[in-house]
Formats: structure tokens, C-alpha cells, sequence
């Protein structure tokens, strides 16, 4: 069968298509790179936790920065694992 990975950056989302002809059970690997490669990431998480509980608190502002921060570093270490993975 062939794999196809279609990424849209901006929300973060990666949908895996199998050819229609292909008898293979297809299994996402993305959630298991992603948990891993999250691990990488350690200061870009604390400092987009930080920023939830910051506008948690004072109900204003947005942590879009700092949530882009953290899905970059993630996407950085995950990007080679997935592309190693397509036929």
C-alpha cells in the first residue's frame, strides 16, 4: 500500500491515508512520536503551562506563542520519526 501524510502546520493535525486497494491495517503513528518527542520539550512546556495558569487567572490574553513554541520543538524531533516511516 502506499502512505500518504497530509500536515497542516497551523492546526497541528496529521491525517494518514491508506491507498484504497491496500489490505494493511493502517496504525497512526503520530500519537506515540508526538507523547515522545513532548518529552524533548521540557522548557517550552513549563512555559506555555505557565501562560495557562497566568490567563487562567487574569481571564486576558491568549498563550498562542507559547503553545507554538512547544508544537514547534515537538514537530522538530517528531518531523524525522514520521517522514522515516512513509513508503
Amino acid at each position: 500500500g502506499v502512505l500518504c501524510v497530509v500536515a497542516d502546520r497551523r492546526l497541528h493535525n496529521y491525517f494518514f491515508i491508506l491507498n484504497a486497494m491496500s489490505e494493511e491495517d493502517v496504525v497512526d503513528p503520530f500519537p506515540k512520536i508526538k507523547q515522545e518527542c513532548g518529552k524533548h520539550c521540557p522548557s517550552q512546556l513549563k512555559a506555555y503551562e505557565a501562560c495557562k495558569s497566568r490567563i487562567s487567572a487574569s481571564k486576558e490574553g491568549d498563550c498562542e506563542a507559547w503553545y507554538f513554541d512547544y508544537v514547534h520543538c515537538v514537530d522538530h524531533c517528531a518531523a524525522p520519526k514520521i517522514f522515516k516511516l512513509l513508503k
